[in-house]
């Protein structure tokens, strides 16, 4: 993660109805609010494709408010997705004090292949996602979860991970699942089942013909 190398403008606005900030995202822009230390949120204006530009590179960044020498590093905490187009409609910052642990979420990502899922076995992706406690410098971008020694029938959780120096989970039970093998359906019991819905017409067709014969 680039730790706050990133710098984004920003201007700072009054209160805007509904209308005006509908015409705010229509000219390229969103809403955001930056919560501070202390102080009443204040409410900013970004360029989206500015703002986009940052997310793909760290959560944590700079914000240059309107073009001046006022410069606060913050982390990105919330953003709000449209559930129709899921365009980017508002973001919230979180402002860093130096010093102060911070909570994020952070995606897992599974490594390795567990032999067993060649041998009839499926690898089930439990947990996705999983709130960390850390100062902003030791953010991790992503969690790296090794799976491949898992055989059947086991599963990797919360405690078995290894966290990066300075990071915890916070918030969830240290036995949550984040990844198990379990087993499929084979297909001899496919096979099986086939046979099975095949011979009943014929049994049905015999017991029309023993009818027919009394």
């Amino acid at each position: 993660m680039s730790y706050g190398e990133i710098t984004m403008n920003a201007k700072t606005r009054d209160h805007l109805s509904k209308g005006q900030l509908n015409q705010l995202r229509r000219d390229g822009c969103i809403p955001c609010v930056l919560y501070g230390h202390k102080v009443k949120p204040l409410s900013l204006v970004v360029d989206l494709k500015e703002f986009i530009s940052a997310l793909e590179q760290s959560n944590i960044i700079n914000i240059s408010l309107d073009k001046k020498n006022d410069v606060k590093k913050v982390l990105i905490k919330e953003i709000q997705y449209n559930h129709l187009s899921t365009s980017i409609i508002h973001a919230d910052f979180q402002q860093i004090k130096a010093g102060e642990k911070l909570s994020v979420e952070i995606p897992i990502e599974l490594t390795g292949e567990p032999d067993a899922i060649h041998h009839g076995a499926r690898l089930n992706h439990v947990l996705h996602v999983l709130k960390v406690e850390s100062l902003p410098k030791h953010f991790p971008d992503k969690l790296l979860v090794d799976v491949s020694e898992l055989n059947l029938d086991e599963s990797l959780t919360i405690a078995d991970i290894s966290f990066p120096e300075g990071v915890k989970a916070v918030n969830i039970d240290a036995g949550t699942v984040v990844a198990a093998v379990v087993p499929v359906r084979g297909a001899d019991e496919e096979s099986d089942d086939d046979e099975s819905s095949q011979e009943e017409p014929e049994v049905i067709a015999k017991g029309k013909k023993e009818e027919e014969e009394d």
